[in-house]
């Protein structure tokens, strides 16, 4: 696992109107949209797209409207397949930690590699980035990334449902929380995580004064917050990447 970078996801997938799909097509991904931070520099060091040329639906009318994307664009894209490879070969999927704003991402490549045989490009090392700015900043769950930034008062730069642009502001945003949380101490921790029984395992680290001491994972290291996050809250903690129940988790 490589701890400097963190990979931001952003993808763009078939829709219709009222979400309601003509027989025999389903949703399907036609833009991976990604930003790359150097979390040792605390830079967006690469941002890029893939587009993918769907199999099973048609790009209508709405999906174009809503993000610039033709059937004309997404026939010159690659397929699924070849779009995971380069993600891996090129990007280093399999060996970064990675996040999206939300599940929806993640749940699509799940959803999309299962139906199609593709091997999965992602580590396990997860992130739900909207969730932690949420908890960070004491919000509700949903916040979009509109709302997000503005409320730090930062430009959204490009197209909006743009895999590539939304993926670079998301980007923008993490890279912002990483900045005012420390979560660069967090990041560097994530990968060498494995076996938290073992004291000799465990990389100490700094808390952060507003929050308290870091949660990780007793199964797989994920980041899961941290101590003042979870003040009020009484029941299990489920990991997102690997689904352990982490009872009272631990602190490091």
């Amino acid at each position: 696992m490589l701890a400097n970078k963190f990979l931001v996801i952003d993808i763009e997938a078939t829709c219709w109107e009222h979400n309601k799909p003509p027989i025999g097509e389903q949703h399907e991904i036609i833009e991976i949209g990604f930003a790359i931070i150097d979390i040792k520099q605390q830079i967006i060091s690469e941002k890029g797209s893939i587009l993918v040329k769907p199999e099973i639906s048609k790009v209508s009318e709405y999906c174009t409207k809503l993000t610039t994307l033709t059937q004309t664009d997404v026939n010159n894209g690659v397929t699924f397949s070849k779009a995971c490879n380069i993600l891996k070969t090129n990007y280093k999927s399999n060996k970064l930690m990675w996040g999206s704003w939300g599940n929806y991402d993640r749940n699509m490549f799940y959803s999309q590699c299962k139906r199609t045989g593709v091997e999965y490009p992602f580590s396990n090392t997860f992130i739900n980035l909207k969730t932690i700015y949420s908890i960070f900043n004491k919000m509700d769950i949903g916040i979009s990334v509109k709302k997000a930034l503005e409320k730090e008062s930062i430009v959204f730069e490009g197209t909006r449902h743009r895999g590539i642009d939304d993926a670079y502001n998301i980007a923008k945003l993490f890279l912002r929380m990483i900045q005012r949380y420390s979560l660069s101490n967090v990041c560097y921790s994530i990968p060498i995580i494995k076996d938290v029984s073992n004291s000799d395992n465990i990389h100490k680290l700094k808390p952060n004064p507003e929050l308290g001491t870091p949660f990780l994972c007793k199964n797989c290291g994920t980041f899961l917050g941290c101590s003042k996050n979870f003040d009020k809250y009484a029941g299990p903690i489920i990991c997102p990447v690997c689904k352990h129940d982490n009872g009272n988790t631990i602190i490091i």
